[in-house]
């Protein structure tokens, strides 16, 4: 059975008190900071400057990732599947 902890989480602005399971830590802070990124490069690219505008594109934007499954986990290790591929086909080809 996995410990569950209480942790605050701060979200365009606003802490957020969760608990959640110890080993999901590190993936909602760094959910965390990927929000807070979209969110500022949106703010940067566009005129947007309501908070809940900002929110909901960023909620698009993610639902469309996963929706098309290119997440970034994904891609990662797609990439490094074909540099191993890469390597070994250098030394087969050698």
């Amino acid at each position: 059975m996995s410990k569950t902890i209480s942790v605050k989480v701060p979200v365009a602005g606003r802490v957020y008190p969760l608990t959640i399971k110890m080993e999901e830590e590190e993936a909602l802070r760094q959910a965390a900071k990927e929000i807070d990124e979209s969110i500022q490069k949106l703010r940067a690219t566009y005129a947007v400057r309501d908070i809940q505008d900002l929110l909901a594109m960023t909620a698009l934007e993610a639902v469309t990732k996963l929706k098309s499954g290119k997440s970034g986990n994904e891609l990662e290790q797609i990439k490094q599947e074909l540099v191993t591929l890469n390597k070994e086909l250098d030394i087969i080809l050698d």
